[in-house]
């Protein structure tokens, strides 16, 4: 039909047709994103390869480096959701951490990007009333130079936290009381042996190096305690523990002896990966569903958490495996998305609410993974559930129960619902499905204008006909003047 067109209209036509299109791909923004992150850069969390005694007053503590990283996760994460981050809101915001001295640090440095400046300074009347009893004399100018509550306008945001025991979630290895006994009852699997049968020269190394500087190692896991070690020092330009330069050979076998020694046991086998990923796995989808139908009301979710749980997600995703580590280590593969979560890595799940089925997106340190294999690496709630439920095949918190060794049957990890009483998050926004009707509302009406864009076209489309139809038919009937002439 184009073709035959005069250019102007058939232009006319394509610049429509153009319009809708992009009307159809406009940019769509997440409702909700959970936040899930590895604490900072710390200093080494067990002294057996302290060789230079800088760890000794500080094992796992986060360090200054951990900070800045932190710092700067959340000023980029307040630069990419604007509409989810922009002022300070309480009610908006869900934030816990592991009852870890570093998780909980990194928590506050995130937030300090994220939320790095107040918008309000105190008036005069607030400067002369808000002094501590005892100190109503005091020149406040020596403590504080500017107008803020806190200098600089640093804003203070709550983090929550729960017992390690009993947090079944984002800390599930200490909350299951059973989980060292089960993943060291798996040494002897084909996989843990194949495993050492890859790494003997390194264990032979390890071994050397405990000799050299006098070093008892008391099970394998202080043989990857090295790694863990010589990272740790990298981060803060300390000198190695022993002689290993970064990047050198020595370097990657021991840094994969230890990350594959991690990953195994936190999701190399089945049972590993259904205790440490189902509890976290049904908090997030909790809080996606909760996010739609009105029972959590809140845009960004906070988790703040360890390697150790991240691990069993970007295994229960597909991403990150012992069996891609080992082969991306043979060289066998060079799969970008198979990465270790080193110090400050994130996990953020987006929630979508404009098509007809409720959908996420899943990033991992910036790159969207692509889990349910779609062409824009989307994925239904529904279809991310069903993968994750057959990945775990079919476990249950009564399974986990079990084998944990748990006699009570209450999980009294934090309910995703905003307005439970055991839930300490701010108080519920009576509004709270506003947003997931306003998405509903763009949704219907870039439905309304597009069916107007395809009666418009419809309509142009049938007039040009007609117009083509009515120059032909003036020209054959010049043309039988003419024959008649």
């Amino acid at each position: 039909v184009l073709l035959r067109m005069p250019p102007c209209n058939a232009l006319l036509v394509l610049t429509l047709l153009l319009a809708c299109f992009s009307l159809s791909q406009a940019d769509s923004k997440p409702i909700m994103v959970i936040d899930l992150f590895r604490h900072g850069a710390r200093a080494a969390y067990i002294d057996t390869w302290d060789t230079t005694k800088v760890w000794t007053k500080n094992l796992g503590e986060l360090t200054n480096s951990g900070m800045r990283m932190h710092y700067l996760l959340g000023q980029k994460l307040a630069q990419d959701y604007p509409e989810l981050l922009g002022d300070f809101d309480p009610s908006r915001l869900s934030i816990y951490s592991t009852d870890v001295n570093r998780t909980i640090m990194s928590a506050y440095s995130h937030l300090y990007g994220m939320f790095s400046k107040m918008k309000t300074p105190l008036d005069d009347h607030q400067k002369k009333i808000a002094l501590p009893p005892g100190l109503e004399n005091i020149n406040v100018s020596d403590y504080i130079q500017d107008n803020f509550s806190l200098p600089n306008g640093v804003q203070a945001v709550p983090v929550h936290i729960i017992g390690r025991e009993r947090d079944y979630s984002i800390a599930a290895d200490a909350g299951c009381k059973n989980f060292q006994s089960i993943w060291q009852g798996n040494l002897n699997s084909s996989k843990f042996q194949e495993f050492l049968n890859i790494t003997k020269d390194t264990r032979t190394m390890i071994e050397n190096y405990a000799k050299e500087y006098n070093i008892t190692i008391p099970d394998l896991w202080n043989y990857g305690i090295l790694a863990d070690t010589l990272i740790s020092n990298y981060y803060e330009n300390l000198a190695p523990p022993v002689n290993v330069s970064y990047g050198s050979k020595e370097w990657n076998d021991l840094m994969f002896f230890n990350q594959w020694m991690v990953t195994y046991a936190y999701s190399g086998e089945l049972k590993h990966l259904q205790l440490m990923s189902y509890n976290l796995f049904q908090r997030m989808f909790d809080q996606l569903n909760g996010k739609i139908n009105g029972t959590f009301n809140k845009t960004w979710s906070i988790l703040s958490a360890h390697d150790t749980t991240l691990l069993p997600i970007l295994a229960g995703l597909g991403v990150t495996t012992v069996e891609c580590m080992r082969d991306k280590y043979l060289g066998k593969n060079n799969d970008p998305q198979c990465v270790f979560p080193t110090f400050a890595a994130t996990i953020l799940t987006e929630l979508y609410n404009d098509r007809e089925k409720p959908y996420v997106k899943i990033k991992y340190d910036g790159v969207y993974v692509n889990p349910c294999n779609t062409s824009d690496s989307t994925c239904t709630i529904e279809d991310y559930q069903k993968l994750i439920n057959q990945r775990l095949q079919g476990y249950t918190f009564d399974d986990w129960l079990v084998d944990c060794g748990i006699s009570t049957k209450v999980d009294p990890t934090p309910d995703s619902n905003s307005n439970s009483s055991s839930n300490p998050d701010p108080n519920s926004n009576p509004n709270q499905n506003s947003e997931s009707d306003n998405h509903t509302t763009i949704l219907i009406a870039t439905i309304a204008v597009g069916v107007v864009c395809i009666i418009e076209l419809f309509v142009l489309v049938s007039m040009m006909r007609r117009k083509s139809k009515k120059s032909l038919d003036m020209q054959n009937d010049s043309s039988g003047l003419l024959q008649s002439a």
